[in-house]
């Protein structure tokens, strides 16, 4: 007969700090695969048109989405376009002035047209963007939901 009793976690804690290790491998592979996920979304929208014409207004806004990172756990994408903000969010509408006096070109009605300044009815948002990063967050949370449950059997 003892007067001691011992209880003995040690077993418990190592399995936790496995538990840990594990869910963190997964979560940095789920993290990737999801950032992933949203940048395939982000480039292959149909919301809006990129022209024929690069060089004249810049690069098309598809090939200026790429992934970057700042630091171990914060992925992210980005349309580096100058144009990306008014895709996205969209514009009023608003008059467009011809730059240092000059005047503007364009095409209407097959005609070749010169004006000082112009009308832009607007454009309507897209959120491709936000629509990418849900794309992302849900594969995220689905999958770290899978990840945890399965290092917790």
């Amino acid at each position: 007969m003892s007067d001691e009793i011992h209880l003995d976690t040690s077993a418990f804690v190592a399995s936790l700090a496995r538990a840990r290790e594990e869910v963190a491998v997964a979560a940095r592979q789920t993290l990737g695969q999801g950032v992933a996920l949203a940048l395939k979304a982000a480039k292959a929208t149909t919301k809006f048109k990129d022209g024929p014409d690069e060089g004249r207004t810049g690069p098309h806004l598809r090939d200026t989405i790429e992934r970057g990172q700042r630091g171990p756990w914060v992925l992210f994408i980005k349309a580096g376009a100058k144009h990306a903000k008014f895709v996205e969010g969209g514009t009023k509408a608003h008059r467009i002035e011809a730059r240092h006096g000059r005047v503007l070109r364009f095409v209407q009605a097959g005609q070749i047209r010169f004006r000082r300044h112009v009308w832009h009815p607007g454009t309507k948002a897209t959120h491709f963007m936000d629509d990418a990063a849900t794309v992302g967050a849900r594969f995220l949370d689905w999958r770290m939901e899978e990840n945890v449950a399965r290092v917790l059997r």
